[in-house]
């Protein structure tokens, strides 16, 4: 839930500066290959494809783009994308 998160505005701002450089080298992040969760701010909880889409999805859905790779939620990965 978002209100458990408690993210800062820092954090948005940091979290938004990595995936810019993130996608200033790759078209997308594929959650199946992405290896780059010690990049991110740091949260209360540990990283993973989940919280990276719901993070994406919560904050970032006017600058990215987030597909299920799978109709089942629970057994999906993520290809995220920059929205132009």
């Amino acid at each position: 839930k978002k209100e458990l998160l408690n993210v800062s505005e820092q954090f948005l701002k940091d979290f938004k500066n990595t995936f810019d450089l993130i996608f200033s080298k790759f078209e997308c992040v594929d959650t199946r290959k992405f290896n780059g969760y010690m990049v991110l701010p740091q949260l209360e909880y540990n990283w993973n494809k989940y919280l990276l889409a719901g993070i994406i999805r919560t904050y970032f859905a006017d600058i990215y783009s987030v597909e299920n790779t799978d109709p089942k939620f629970e057994n999906t990965d993520f290809i995220i994308r920059q929205l132009l």
